[in-house]
């Protein structure tokens, strides 16, 4: 009941993650375009070389920060990839180990690890999924945390 309770209070909800990637996606294009059509209209002075170097800065900002984000969505990605690797050897594992039981205690006894095990594994996967998670959510501006 621990393990079932530990488990639904870190639940990984990437939603956040993908929403904020998402905004940033769209802000940096948007300013680009704002950007792209404002730099057509204004004539080449010294003014207008400080807005395009403003702007220039902000794009990459915006570039880096959107960079960042997915680099840490692919990051679990393979993360969760290779903990779905391990857990299906470990199901594989479970055969083996239950046809060499001998008498219904030790059926019982394997089973009874096994589920420990996989309560445990999940727990811990969900922690260390979502520990970068949060630290990076932390850092972004409030108004993309919306």
């Amino acid at each position: 009941m621990n393990t079932q309770h530990s488990m639904q209070q870190s639940d990984l909800d990437v939603m956040p993650a993908l929403k904020m990637y998402l905004d940033s996606l769209e802000a940096w294009k948007k300013n680009y375009e704002n950007f792209a059509r404002e730099s057509k209209n204004i004539p080449n002075s010294h003014a207008s070389q400080s807005t395009k170097a403003t702007d220039d800065t902000a794009l990459a900002d915006w570039s880096k920060s959107g960079t960042g984000i997915l680099k840490q969505v692919v990051d679990q990605q393979v993360e969760l990839c290779r903990f779905f690797g391990s857990r299906w050897e470990q199901y594989l594992k479970l055969t083996q180990d239950l046809a060499k039981c001998r008498t219904p205690a030790e059926l019982g006894q394997v089973q009874a690890a096994f589920v420990t095990q996989f309560a445990t594994d999940y727990v811990r996967e969900t922690t260390k999924l979502s520990k970068p998670l949060a630290e990076m959510m932390r850092s972004w501006p409030a108004s993309w945390r919306k």
